[in-house]
């Protein structure tokens, strides 16, 4: 297929199958990529975010909030 690809494709999802109204993509604990919060000794692992490609900038606010910016998309099938 020429780029760009008419096909409609979810969030988080393989190429081709869209995303339903409502529907909700529960997390995996240790997926590939991940941004994740643990005690210092590396109890009570928690996953805040995961999909990112490449997570950078990562800053927090003043109320204590983090934030990150993902380094851009990937074409891929």
């Amino acid at each position: 297929m020429p780029f760009p690809y008419l096909t409609a494709t979810g969030p988080y999802k393989p190429f081709g199958i869209p995303a339903e109204k409502g529907e909700k993509i529960k997390g995996k604990l240790w997926c590939k990529t991940g941004l994740w919060r643990f005690k210092p000794d590396g109890s009570d692992v928690e996953l805040l975010a995961w999909g990112l490609r490449n997570p950078y900038e990562l800053e927090f606010n003043e109320d204590g909030e983090l934030y990150a910016s993902d380094n851009c998309m990937k074409e891929q099938g």
